[in-house]
């Protein structure tokens, strides 16, 4: 009877140890001078921080999830994606990452959100070294596909896909430019995004 209650306890405390690494967080705002996305009191401040913390953490079967405080995030950009041109900007989804927006800042569950009232855009309209990028969000890398990823809650504005000679993606998916992915995608709004193909 007693190894049954340990076995139960040892349960318990896996689960409760997995929800306390399940959530990364994000505000703009934060002003902690060592962040590391623990709570909202130590949230990063940019999006792409809070993914690649949450990147770390997640592998198949055991995804991320990363909560965003309202707000524009407009930040620079500067990790190199895509080929064969090689381009900044863009806001780059990693697999088992599930990133939702539309919070205030104290929530304690995901369903007690506000994506309508609390508006959290994804900004691409100086994240490329202050001018547009390409892409405001992407997805996979090379020939590897972004694998169980979730984008929620969220508006996206400023991509400005115009092209670079002899280059494919470039011209394509201003908003969001998805390779070789099936992300899920919900309460998105896509706006003042532009490709040339």
């Amino acid at each position: 009877m007693l190894r049954r209650e340990i076995v139960w306890l040892v349960f318990i405390l896996c689960l409760l140890t997995n929800y306390t690494f399940g959530v990364v967080y994000v505000n703009k705002a934060s002003t902690d001078p060592s962040p590391d996305g623990s709570s909202w009191a130590k949230a990063y401040r940019t999006i792409q921080e809070g993914i690649d913390a949450a990147a770390a953490q997640a592998s198949a079967g055991n995804p991320v999830e990363v909560w965003v405080v309202q707000g524009n995030y407009d930040e620079i950009r500067d990790i190199a994606w895509g080929a064969p041109a090689i381009v900044e900007g863009s806001l780059i989804l990693e697999s088992y990452v599930h990133l939702y927006g539309g919070f205030y800042g104290n929530e304690t569950s995901r369903d007690q959100r506000r994506p309508s009232q609390y508006i959290t855009t994804i900004d691409g309209r100086t994240s490329r070294g202050g001018t547009n990028a390409y892409h405001v969000v992407v997805t996979s890398r090379a020939t590897v596909p972004t694998e169980d990823v979730v984008i929620d809650g969220f508006h996206i504005r400023g991509g400005r896909a115009s092209g670079i000679a002899s280059d494919y993606h470039s011209w394509r998916g201003g908003g969001l430019y998805n390779w070789l992915s099936s992300p899920i995608i919900a309460n998105c709004v896509f706006y003042d995004n532009t490709a040339a193909v």
